[in-house]
């Protein structure tokens, strides 16, 4: 009896952990954040790691680092909150050309938003929302073209003759005051969803797009929910166990800012998710825990999900996983500050010494790369997925 007892008792807890409905293939993926999360590189979808040094000279010094794009021989480095500039480097971070061209012309962005790259004619684009267009580069960033765009935009991917765009919580007429988009290169309207209410007045609000299996994934990292744009359904929803999970009752921005004014309990939750991905084995998405970047692996197959920390991976070359800018069915994408990366090239610093816990990890640094400077240009660390 005490058998039979225990197998019901694991079926349910199954059934609470991954509710899904074959309907419309929705999920509600159920994460349990942890302080003491094991390393990424403990989970088994990094199949590699490819550490690149930027090069650094006056033409090429990057001040903040907003998000990355890596191609088969190119990266392109966005700084939107600081200097305004798109720095493309070779895959061996080789520096090749900066886009700088904040002004208020008509071939110049007003305030740069965000950046694709359109594998169908190679070129990279640049979403400008002052004067609403995007500035189009080839792949070295030689200028193209503008084109207008009808509305504000503070995000948008382009995938088969297609854009998708995301408002940002600012309400348009075009757009049928609607945060999300579908419009062609003629700026026809073939779709508006997700009408933009008083509770998501804060455009501070963040949201993101994914593509995945050609389709684009929109996700309300507020609300912890992914939808796909192309049928309108919800695919995921997130939850957070423990009461780890922002209260319902704050789900409005304004309430949840009166919350942080009084209570200064935030830490005590997890707002939001932030990147989320898709590939064919695995559902992925990034959250702050506590202060620090956690990363749930929701297993497909298995319908289990796991909470990993985003720190320290010593596999390759003992250095911390970095800051995540990037993320797409292949990699994941981060940077780490160069003074870390000579930290562990050079063995020690002042409180620690390396040396004969990672003598081979410290080899391999000092085999790779000459001496490094503590204000050189970051590294790039791409992590190629196995799944």
């Amino acid at each position: 009896m005490k058998k039979y007892f225990h197998i019901s008792y694991y079926i349910l807890l199954i059934g609470l952990l991954v509710s899904c409905s074959s309907d419309n293939n929705e999920c509600t993926i159920i994460i349990k954040p942890t302080l003491e999360a094991a390393s990424i590189e403990t989970a088994g979808i990094i199949g590699d790691m490819q550490l690149i040094r930027l090069e650094t000279n006056e033409d090429c010094l990057i001040g903040d680092i907003d998000k990355i794009i890596a191609t088969d021989d190119r990266l392109y480095i966005a700084d939107f909150s600081l200097t305004q500039n798109v720095f493309i480097f070779d895959l061996t971070g080789k520096y090749i050309n900066k886009i700088a061209r904040r002004g208020r012309s008509q071939n110049e962005y007003n305030s740069l938003q965000d950046i694709f790259f359109n594998k169908e004619d190679n070129t990279l684009n640049l979403l400008s929302r002052g004067k609403s267009k995007i500035l189009k580069f080839d792949k070295d960033g030689g200028f193209i073209e503008t084109h207008d765009l009808p509305a504000e935009f503070v995000e948008i991917v382009y995938l088969d003759n297609y854009y998708y765009a995301v408002a940002g919580f600012y309400a348009q007429e075009w757009c049928k005051n609607d945060n999300v988009v579908k419009f062609d290169k003629n700026n026809h309207l073939y779709g508006s969803w997700f009408p933009i209410n008083g509770s998501q007045g804060d455009h501070r609000l963040y949201n993101r797009m994914f593509q995945y299996d050609d389709n684009i994934y929109y996700v309300d990292n507020w609300m912890f929910s992914v939808y796909n744009i192309n049928d309108g359904n919800l695919r995921y929803k997130f939850h957070f166990a423990g009461g780890a999970q922002r209260p319902t009752h704050l789900d409005d921005a304004n309430s949840y800012k009166k919350y942080l004014e009084t209570e200064h309990l935030a830490y005590q939750h997890i707002t939001s998710v932030d990147k989320v991905q898709e590939t064919d084995g695995y559902v992925l998405a990034s959250y702050i825990c506590d202060g620090n970047s956690q990363l749930a692996v929701h297993n497909k197959l298995t319908n289990q999900t796991d909470a990993f920390d985003l720190g320290f991976v010593d596999k390759y070359y003992a250095l911390p996983f970095g800051s995540l800018v990037g993320m797409n069915e292949s990699y994941m994408v981060s940077y780490i500050s160069a003074k870390r990366v000579k930290t562990m090239q050079q063995g020690y610093n002042e409180y620690n010494d390396f040396r004969e816990e990672y003598p081979e990890q410290i080899a391999k640094l000092q085999a790779m790369f000459p001496p490094i400077l503590e204000d050189d240009n970051p590294f790039v660390a791409i992590y190629k997925l196995s799944i």
